[in-house]
């Protein structure tokens, strides 16, 4: 039942340009803050180089992660509430 929940809501939350999967295809401009394809180098907006990074990937970096199932977790949880892998904060 759990799972059935969390595909609803990752489904939900991409059809509204959120989640992992949405994350995966922006760039955020350092210069200006405008959102690009991932796919472009220079800025639309001010034609400024754009990092190599994704949002997705800024994200993870700043967000306690499962090494099991990539899920993004809060630091209060010991087990992973996605596939149960117990989570080793470093």
């Amino acid at each position: 039942m759990k799972e059935v929940f969390e595909k609803k809501r990752v489904m939900h939350m991409e059809e509204f340009g959120f989640g992992p999967e949405a994350m995966k295809q922006i760039k955020v401009c350092k210069s200006c803050g405008t959102s690009c394809n991932f796919t472009v180098a220079f800025c639309t907006d001010c034609g400024k180089m754009l990092p190599a990074e994704t949002l997705y990937d800024l994200y993870i970096r700043n967000h306690f992660v499962c090494g099991g199932c990539k899920a993004i977790i809060s630091s209060e949880y010991r087990y992973c509430p996605q596939c149960g892998k117990q989570v080793i904060f470093d």
